[in-house]
């Protein structure tokens, strides 16, 4: 199934939250405070394997795009944080079964008030492979320097 997302992100992401089983994988350069918040609840009632993968700049926590609280409790809920230069990608993958792919960053803005577009691929087990190899080719990338740990935020 392919399914193209031109508004209510969230209400998308969230109901594939709520069926995951064991892990979800994020890329997206910019975390919001609300998400992350939302994020930590459904990671610690699961207890699933986390993965966010984003940018860490000191100018993207000062103009307010990116969080740092947000990242502080997702690292304090058990996530797994890495950071990545000059990221851009925006990809959601969910128990290795579906992805979300577009424009979103896990922003209240990217998923509830801004014109975003996203496309939710699930039971295609070929596209979805895909794009877990895309996120492991980017978590692949990632030297230690670069996991993201209280000492740094």
């Amino acid at each position: 199934m392919i399914k193209l997302i031109t508004s209510d992100t969230k209400g998308d992401i969230v109901a594939l939250l709520e069926n995951l089983d064991r892990s979800f994988y994020l890329i997206s350069p910019f975390i919001g405070i609300n998400t992350a918040v939302m994020l930590a609840k459904v990671l610690v009632k699961k207890h699933l394997k986390v993965v966010v993968i984003t940018r860490f700049s000191s100018r993207d926590f000062q103009c307010g795009v990116s969080s740092l609280e947000g990242l502080k409790i997702l690292l304090n809920a058990g996530c797994e944080l890495k950071a990545v230069k000059q990221l851009h990608t925006k990809l959601y993958v969910f128990d290795e079964k579906a992805f979300i792919l577009g424009s979103s960053n896990f922003t209240d803005g990217g998923l509830i008030s801004n014109i975003e577009l996203n496309i939710l691929v699930k039971d295609d087990e070929d596209i979805v492979t895909q794009g877990i190899a895309y996120f492991n080719e980017i978590n692949g990338l990632i030297e230690s320097e670069y996991f993201i740990d209280e000492k740094m935020i």
